[in-house]
């Protein structure tokens, strides 16, 4: 997608820096959620997290939207760590059906 689109500044929080993109990334495969700040829309939050196929591939993705003035701070861990039980419990059911 980065050769086809590249990475063009929409608004002001864009990522339009290959070498910034790559610790992003990297803080996404290891921490197993990712964040729009502002990235897309002003004022937006979403926080996201994978669902993964019996091999650990992932297949699907699950978030939260929502104006990033209804999470405080303090709050947001809780929503990073729901979504992210959500997604695991998920990726479970789902192994579990097609066991």
């Amino acid at each position: 997608m980065l050769e086809a689109y590249g990475l063009i500044k929409r608004i002001e929080h864009n990522i339009i820096d290959r070498q910034a993109l790559w610790p992003e990334l990297e803080r996404v495969r290891k921490e197993g959620v990712a964040f729009d700040r502002e990235d897309s829309m002003l004022g937006g939050l979403c926080i996201g997290a994978p669902i993964r196929d019996a091999d650990g591939r992932v297949i699907v993705a699950l978030s939260v939207s929502t104006p990033i003035q209804r999470i405080p701070p303090d709050r947001e861990k809780q929503v990073q760590e729901g979504v992210l039980r959500v997604a695991q419990a998920v990726s479970v059911a789902l192994l579990a059906a097609n066991g």
